[in-house]
């Protein structure tokens, strides 16, 4: 809900709908390319290990090259989010929204 605030903060009423479907778009976009890079790089990661230490994919001893897989991709993720954590402190620089001023300067 915070995204969609800090998102439409200042989009006069009129154009708020727009606004909110540029959001929603953008989130499901993101969501779909960052849960497969993720998942590209678990199975790269899974993929090297399992070439390197010389196992063969369907067996036993190939669990720990899969958890070794899914460590690199959850790491890789961790460094996203800190990443975007440092980016929107540093970019979002918006005040709260206040309506009554809005509606006085769409008056003017």
């Amino acid at each position: 809900m915070t995204v969609f605030s800090t998102a439409t903060a200042h989009i006069p009423p009129r154009d708020s709908g727009i606004a909110s479907a540029t959001v929603t778009t953008a989130q499901q976009i993101g969501g779909s390319l960052g849960a497969a890079l993720l998942n590209t790089i678990a199975t790269t990661t899974t993929a090297t290990y399992l070439t390197t230490h010389h196992i063969h994919a369907h067996t036993p001893q190939s669990r720990p090259a899969i958890v070794h897989g899914y460590t690199v991709a959850i790491w890789w993720a961790v460094g996203a989010m800190l990443l975007a954590t440092v980016l929107a402190a540093l970019l979002i620089t918006c005040k709260a929204y206040n309506q009554k001023e809005s509606e006085s300067q769409e008056r003017d």
